[in-house]
């Protein structure tokens, strides 16, 4: 590739893509992570009540 375009440094465009690449796969993997979080986190406060006896609040 350097010898047919040696203006065109293959790692000088392919770094960023896939660092590119990398970033938009992480956005795409985490946008349900918040809701489910809440979830078991409202799931673990109703076994904690259920476990030490307390009063729903």
């Amino acid at each position: 590739m350097n010898k047919a375009a040696p203006s065109l440094n293959v790692f000088a465009l392919g770094f960023p893509m896939t660092m590119l690449l990398g970033l938009f796969a992480l956005m795409a993997s985490l946008t349900g992570i918040g809701d489910h979080y809440f979830d078991l986190v409202l799931e673990l406060n109703q076994h904690l009540h259920y476990m030490l006896r307390l009063p729903n609040v």
